[in-house]
């Protein structure tokens, strides 16, 4: 089963953390076509902008096919016709919850079980994992659509944790997390990446 490949930061702004997810997929031996879930971008004029630079980076790394979707308005079934799926970062919140509505995570463990690579970066990679409770916690006012089941994909067993080293003021509350909830937090920093079997 291929790895996972979870970043804290999206591709566009970790170049470095780009060239070894390149390097990665050229010794794999995976074609080079990719399509982003957008969903969790909620401001589409800062998607688009994500769009048009991605794509030109992702072109420039000798991609012949990137295309983008978005799981509340377009038609999930489509992420079958690529073997690169990336979710992108965002409202944890509105992505998992259109995840869900959409049954995009059926989509997803299907073809994660076929050979399919999945990347997820910030909050697409946040719900690859068991639950984002830890997020209501860290971030409540992000969740403005009043989301209470923060039950995940779970195509990773762990509960992850991107931008980790942002969160040093909070370590008491994320400890404490750990403790009451019997989880370990699976911790990505900025500026760092994380293959996950």
């Amino acid at each position: 089963m291929m790895q996972i490949f979870l970043t804290a930061k999206a591709f566009l702004h970790d170049l470095d953390v780009f060239n070894h997810f390149i390097e990665f997929v050229e010794n794999q031996k995976i074609e080079k076509r990719i399509i982003t879930i957008t969903t969790a971008q909620m401001d589409l004029s800062a998607r688009q902008a994500y769009e048009v630079s991605t794509r030109d980076i992702f072109l420039r790394a000798g991609f012949i096919e990137v295309d983008f979707l978005d799981v509340q308005s377009e038609e999930p079934t489509r992420l079958r016709d690529f073997p690169i799926i990336c979710i992108g970062g965002g409202n944890p919140f509105h992505l998992l919850n259109q995840i869900k509505k959409s049954k995009t995570d059926q989509i997803l463990l299907d073809l994660r079980n076929k050979g399919h690579l999945i990347i997820g970066h910030s909050s697409g990679a946040a719900v690859l994992g068991e639950t984002i409770q830890h997020a209501n916690l860290l971030h409540p006012k992000w969740n403005t659509i009043h989301l209470t089941d923060f039950t995940a994909i779970g195509m990773i067993r762990e509960v992850i944790l991107p931008h980790s080293n942002r969160y040093s003021v909070q370590e008491d509350t994320l400890k404490e997390y750990e403790r009451s909830e019997h989880k370990k937090l699976l911790k990505i920093e900025d500026g760092d990446y994380i293959l996950v079997s």
